[in-house]
């Protein structure tokens, strides 16, 4: 006969009872996940996820990185070989890049000519490299209706004080006799602009440009304010630039306003506007001619010390001839697919033998 002291009872049933209870819920999760199991197999048969599944198990190799089309991966499934996506799929029209730009101006242009000419480039790049795919380009027409308001920092008397005043005034100069301009374009002064950012006394810059001499002080005064905006001057933008040197403050002034920075998303697909609707055909080719040259040259540089010293430099139009058709054939490698949009107006798949020609 045992005796227990006074508690240790109570004590002793409620160990019992939580592992009665304990009991109970373990095997209530198992019944659950035999549930839960079933479900997902059912999930996994349905017409919908069986041709997702075939999609993303339809990868291509991790050296070309990318995900294959779905007109690939129901090829991959059947055992019949994927063709070139150089060539429409059957039963696909794909527009030349003209074609398309005369269908969305008729869309849109005479209600809204200033709407954007948007592109959309999937590319094959995997998605470990899609954060170093981003650069700067110099397009032959500017596509943005607002102007770059810049902000910069340069000590009072040096050189690149002194080369950015002169361009003020050749500016006022310019846009007097045509119109007024509310807010300047350009702001320039010393240390004492760090206060009056902080104070929001100057705001609505864009870009920020900054002197050598005075990054330490504006890295430690305004890093949290302009850090998470982007606006942060760095010498691998080519933001920061040397206070006793006239040519490189007036490079620095003309790219940041007329470069535009591009980059991917997580899976690799790259999206801006290349135009307005009321811009020449030409144009806009031009423009989007520009960009997609500028991904062809940088994809393969992804990684190496070539790209993170060019990350700061913007890419300019160059006149080019026509790809020969191995070069074409290695472009198609990198761009996948291409659709020219507007604001308001449909998608339309651009053929890829015209755009990368």
């Amino acid at each position: 006969m045992s005796f227990l002291l006074p508690g240790t009872a109570s004590r002793a049933l409620a160990s019992a009872t939580a592992s009665a209870s304990s009991s109970r819920s373990f095997s209530t999760s198992i019944v659950t996940l035999k549930k839960s199991n079933r479900a997902r197999g059912a999930a996994r048969k349905s017409p919908r996820n069986q041709a997702l599944f075939a999609a993303l198990s339809s990868r291509i190799s991790p050296r070309q990185g990318g995900i294959a089309s779905p007109a690939a991966a129901a090829g991959a499934k059947s055992g019949k070989k994927a063709s070139n996506n150089l060539e429409p799929a059957e039963g696909e029209t794909l527009l030349t890049l003209e074609q398309a730009c005369e269908q969305l101006q008729a869309h849109g242009a005479a209600s809204r000519p200033l709407n954007a000419f948007e592109v959309h480039i999937v590319t094959s790049v995997s998605s470990h490299q899609t954060n170093a795919l981003r650069g700067r380009i110099a397009y032959p027409r500017d596509p943005r209706t607002k102007q770059e308001r810049l902000l910069i920092f340069a000590e009072e008397g040096s050189e690149a004080a002194e080369a950015v005043k002169e361009i003020i005034q050749n500016e006022a100069a310019s846009s007097s006799s045509s119109s007024s301009q509310s807010e300047p374009a350009i702001i320039v002064g010393g240390s004492e602009l760090i206060s009056q950012v902080l104070n929001n006394r100057v705001t609505g810059f864009t870009k920020v440009l900054c002197t050598n001499t005075l990054l330490s002080e504006v890295s430690k005064g305004l890093a949290r304010s302009l850090g998470p905006k982007g606006l942060m001057p760095n010498p691998r933008r080519g933001t920061v630039v040397p206070s006793d040197d006239r040519r490189s403050i007036v490079d620095a002034i003309r790219e940041s306003k007329g470069a535009m920075d591009w980059r991917s998303d997580k899976v690799g697909v790259i999206r801006g506007a290349v135009g307005r609707l009321n811009f020449d055909k030409e144009d806009v080719k031009k423009n989007v001619t520009t960009l997609l040259d500028a991904i062809v040259q940088k994809v393969p540089t992804l990684g190496s010390q070539q790209a993170a010293q060019g990350a700061g430099q913007a890419k300019e139009y160059i006149a080019r001839d026509k790809r020969s058709p191995g070069e074409l054939k290695k472009a198609a490698n990198i761009i996948k697919q291409v659709h020219l949009s507007s604001t308001q107006g449909p998608g339309i798949k651009l053929d890829l033998r015209d755009v990368l020609a």
